[in-house]
C-alpha cells in the first residue's frame, strides 16, 4: 500500500518541481534568474474518505521573483517525504538505505535475500512511495545482523533442499 498525498487545494498555485529532482539557479518556467526560499505551512491530505486526514507540513517554498510561480524542489520533497514517514511511523528512505549498507548488500543482492522486490526497495529508498507497516516491521528487524544471518541461513538450506528434491524428469522413464 503506497501512500501518496494530495496537496491541499488552498495552495494550487504551488506544484512540485518537474520530477522532483531538480535544484533551480533560474525559474523553471521564465528561466529568470533569482529564486528565493521560504518556509511555509502547508496541509497535505491523505487516506481516503472517513479515514482521510491531514497533516500540516512546514516547506521550503521556491519562488521566482520574476514572474512569481513557486514551486517545490527536492528539498522540499525530501522533507515533505520525511515528514509522512514521521507521521506514519516508518523508516525514512536513509535509514533503509542504511540497513543494506549494514550488511554490505547491493539493492539486487538485498532484494534476492529478503524476497522484497528489488523495484519496492528503490522506490521506498528515493523517497517515490512509502512501505507499508508489515514492510516497514520487516525491515527494522533486518536490521540486526542475526536476523539477517538467520534468513541467509533458511534462503541457503532452502535452495539445497530444492536442488535434493527436484522432481523426477519424465524423460528419465
Amino acid at each position: 500500500m503506497n501512500r501518496t498525498p494530495a496537496m491541499a487545494q488552498s495552495h494550487s498555485k504551488t506544484r512540485s518541481g518537474l520530477n522532483g529532482l531538480e535544484s533551480y539557479a533560474s525559474c523553471p518556467v521564465c528561466r529568470a534568474p533569482g529564486i528565493t526560499k521560504t518556509l511555509q505551512d502547508y496541509d497535505y491530505e491523505y487516506g481516503e474518505e472517513k479515514s482521510r486526514a491531514m497533516i500540516n507540513i512546514q516547506l521550503p517554498v521556491s519562488e521566482c521573483s520574476a514572474c512569481g510561480f513557486t514551486f517545490l524542489d527536492h528539498e522540499a520533497e525530501k522533507v515533505k517525504h520525511n515528514a509522512l514517514c514521521r507521521h506514519f511511523g516508518v523508516l525514512r528512505p536513509d535509514e533503509i538505505r542504511d540497513i543494506r549498507r549494514i550488511h554490505k548488500m547491493s539493492r539486487a543482492a538485498f532484494a534476492r535475500a529478503t524476497k522484497l522486490s528489488e523495484a519496492s526497495l528503490h522506490r521506498w529508498e528515493n523517497g517515490l512511495s512509502i512501505q507499508t507497516q508489515a514492510n516497514d516491521q520487516y525491515l527494522r528487524l533486518l536490521r540486526h545482523t542475526e536476523n539477517m544471518s538467520h534468513l541467509n541461513s533458511v534462503h541457503r538450506s532452502s535452495n539445497a533442499n530444492t536442488a535434493n528434491h527436484r522432481p523426477a524428469d519424465p524423460s528419465d522413464h
